[in-house]
């Protein structure tokens, strides 16, 4: 799926704002926190032909023994007046497509159980409120 009228672009301190806006919806967060991760390019966000920040994710990325690379997904959200138009589901292809190419072998997140319906749907594996995707070639 794609959207053509959307950019996902590595956030600025402009969209600190808008990020901090849409991450308060999962958990509280504070202006200092969210610029932070913006500054040490830790946060993608989408946004439409006007730049308003319609969605975005923060993740971080780690290593286990020098060899095998993880990305972990902090945050994950999308505009409540945008849900349910496969913006979620474009997001997370994004990221899947992120993590090969940085060599990760896969990428999960801690989930709310408000969103583990949506997380399912997109073939993420589970257990609890863990999710997660796994690169078949690893």
């Amino acid at each position: 799926m794609k959207f053509p009228k959307f950019r996902l672009k590595s956030a600025k301190l402009s969209d600190v704002r808008s990020v901090k806006r849409l991450f308060s919806r999962i958990r509280r967060i504070n202006r200092a926190q969210v610029e932070q991760m913006i500054s040490e390019k830790k946060v993608l966000v989408l946004k439409d032909r006007k730049s308003k920040v319609r969605a975005a994710f923060a993740f971080s990325i780690f290593t286990i023994t020098g060899y095998f690379t993880f990305m972990y997904i902090s945050k994950l959200a999308v505009d409540p007046n945008m849900q349910g138009q496969g913006i979620g589901t474009f997001l997370l292809n994004q990221i899947r497509q992120k993590s090969l190419r940085i060599g990760a072998i896969a990428f999960f997140l801690y989930s709310a159980d408000r969103a583990r319906k949506f997380y399912l749907k997109n073939k993420l594996n589970n257990f609890w409120r863990i999710f997660w995707w796994k690169n078949d070639i690893a």
